[in-house]
């Protein structure tokens, strides 16, 4: 008995029509429009995708900017600087100092990274100045001592009614009509008064009360004159 061979017919494939870009865009926006729950992620990924973009633009020019003040200043370091303005004087905490990254190609080479406990300033010194070796005094210097340079002394002078309306950080000569060498008033008309501090600072003033310091040598005649009487200050510019 011979096998029977059965053919099937071939099934003829449908081709789907070609549909062009322009159909493909009218058939989302007419998908997106009846949904309004796509409209919404839509939208969402839309702001997802404009704010991710300005973040980069945003990190580009901040990096961008970094890299220009990197290449302007060179490297940086951490050093002291005044939080506000410090009086001479001033004890030196956390209170007045604060730390901050400077250009080391303009910093002078005595800048300081830090103070020890009980330092204090020798001069005023603005916000955001940065501290010096020679802006600090050793530690446990009176505000007064603090405030003396080398070869300089402290000399505190009453002066009553005849004190002229001085600052501190004025320039001043100190006069008087009393012979240094002695107690004995210069005679008038035998001599003129006699300068026994020259170009002296004053660290305060309180009403007939100033502090000067005046230079080392000058010190004993200063004091000797005020301890006499006779005294009186002649302010410089």
């Amino acid at each position: 008995m011979s096998a029977r061979t059965i053919s099937r017919p071939a099934r003829s494939r449908r081709r789907r029509p070609t549909v062009g870009p322009g159909e493909r865009i009218a058939a989302l926006r007419t998908r997106y429009a009846s949904s309004p729950v796509l409209r919404r992620a839509a939208r969402l990924r839309l702001a997802a995708w404009c704010a991710a973009a300005v973040i980069a633009v945003l990190v580009h020019h901040t990096v961008s900017d970094a890299d220009v003040r990197q290449r302007a200043w060179g490297r940086t370091r951490p050093v002291v600087v005044a939080a506000r303005r410090i009086e001479a004087g001033t004890l030196l905490d956390t209170s007045v100092l604060t730390s901050d990254e400077r250009p080391i190609a303009v910093l002078p080479d005595d800048t300081l990274r830090g103070v020890s406990p009980g330092q204090r300033a020798t001069r005023s010194i603005e916000r955001g100045e940065e501290l010096t070796s020679s802006d600090v005094a050793p530690s446990g210097r009176s505000p007064v001592a603090a405030q003396l340079e080398p070869g300089r002394a402290a000399v505190v002078l009453q002066l009553g009614e005849a004190a002229p309306p001085v600052d501190a950080g004025d320039r001043v000569d100190v006069i008087t009509d009393v012979d240094p060498s002695s107690a004995i008033p210069v005679t008038a008309g035998a001599s003129d008064a006699t300068v026994v501090a020259h170009s002296a600072t004053v660290i305060s003033a309180d009403v007939d009360l100033v502090v000067l310091s005046v230079a080392e040598t000058e010190a004993a005649a200063t004091a000797h004159a005020a301890l006499v009487g006779g005294i009186s200050l002649v302010v410089r510019r």
